[in-house]
């Protein structure tokens, strides 16, 4: 049985055993090599807010920081949601690391509208490369 919701997190990290830069983290729900594809397609790994986050932000600048939320159906009839976030520099120091907490929902509920997933705590967003490590 495929469960409804697959998820992963996208973002430049140093992997122990590999080379670093931009890759999937982690990933849940049985995703297949296709939905893994579909989901990286829709990344954005730029991200320039209107307002940047300071260099060693409070978590109250956290909270209240810049967000980037996207929607698509997909051809499967899945949906896909991005929401992406600046992260601070990545482990060797260089500005703008952005992390993708990127959703498939298999079965979507045409009556839930995405932009109720705005703002939500179910999202990850770590900040400066130990959390997102």
């Amino acid at each position: 049985m495929t469960t409804r919701y697959g998820q992963l997190a996208y973002t430049s990290f140093d992997k122990v055993g590999s080379a670093g830069g931009w890759q999937v983290k982690e990933s849940t729900g049985g995703l297949t090599d296709d939905e893994t594809q579909q989901l990286i397609a829709g990344v954005r790994t730029v991200f320039n807010p209107v307002q940047p986050l300071p260099s060693y932000p409070t978590p109250e600048q956290l909270e209240g920081g810049p967000r980037r939320l996207a929607y698509r159906p997909l051809d499967s009839g899945a949906a896909g949601y991005w929401h992406s976030i600046p992260a601070g520099s990545d482990s060797t120091g260089r500005p703008g690391n952005v992390f993708a907490h990127v959703l498939l929902d298999r079965q979507p509920d045409a009556a839930r509208r995405p932009i109720e997933w705005w703002r939500s705590a179910q999202w990850l967003r770590p900040y400066g490369p130990a959390a997102v490590a």
